[in-house]
């Protein structure tokens, strides 16, 4: 299971996915995304707008459900429905005749940003990159890749590992690779090493997380064709400041 969750919808395509976050030229509201559900076709995702409830001294701001536009084919549907609500959800499906259920669109519980969700980890999907279905490792089946417009660069997660079986990223030494930097935080250990990949240089990042004594270690890997200390390299630190192990994936691990 993999889905898309924020701004309080909860959407969980059916089948692999590619998803990346709308230009600015392009999105019917900031922070918008498309969701390519291969074959069937593009969902993008609104962020719902917030409303003043003025009239309602006792009541909180109120957050609309997400808009969610569907085309196939390049052609926009000129409708969308809502199938019958089922086990906890809504299917999305087309109302022209072609009668895809998309995936399952249902109120959610993160607030305002994107977040990918699988049976084993909720994290934080970074600002300007993309999400992928069935690139990821270990069993977690999902990995961010790019810099906007570009595809290179990646970062995968590993885990959950006990703590007899964590790896130690100071270990995770390649040949031909150095490390350049290192340190120790409150969520974990991390090193940067160096590499010559097809004549350019890469950084590595590798982030050993200690989630709890329950949820066990995972291990977050982030290259790309940059310099030590570039700022692409920070994603991976926001993956491992906002990553927590799903409640159906703490008692699995390896």
């Amino acid at each position: 299971m993999i889905a898309i969750e924020g701004y309080q919808c909860r959407f969980e395509p059916r089948g692999a996915f590619s998803a990346r976050r709308m230009g600015a030229a392009r999105a019917p509201r900031p922070d918008s995304i498309e969701v390519e559900i291969k074959p069937n076709g593009i969902a993008t995702l609104v962020p719902g707008e917030i409303l003043d409830r003025d009239d309602a001294e006792d009541i909180d701001d109120v957050m609309l459900p997400n808009p969610v536009r569907f085309q196939l084919e390049g052609r926009d549907l000129l409708a969308l429905q809502f199938g019958e609500p089922a086990e906890n959800g809504t299917a999305l499906i087309a109302s022209t005749g072609v009668a895809e259920e998309l995936g399952r669109f249902e109120s959610g519980s993160i607030g305002q940003h994107w977040s990918i969700v699988t049976d084993k980890l909720v994290c934080s999907w970074p600002r300007g990159l993309g999400v992928e279905t069935g690139k990821g490792r270990n069993g977690i089946d999902f990995l961010f890749y790019g810099n906007f417009d570009s595809r290179d660069g990646t970062i995968f997660i590993q885990g959950p590992f006990s703590d007899q079986n964590a790896p130690n990223p100071l270990d995770l030494v390649a040949p031909g690779q150095s490390i350049c930097d290192s340190d120790v935080t409150s969520r974990g250990l991390w090193a940067d090493l160096t590499y010559l990949h097809e004549g350019q240089r890469w950084t590595q990042r590798r982030f050993l997380l200690g989630t709890s004594a329950d949820g066990g270690h995972f291990l977050i890997t982030g290259q790309a064709p940059v310099e030590p200390g570039d700022p692409w390299l920070d994603n991976v630190f926001i993956v491992a400041a906002t990553l927590r192990p799903s409640s159906s994936g703490m008692a699995e691990r390896h």
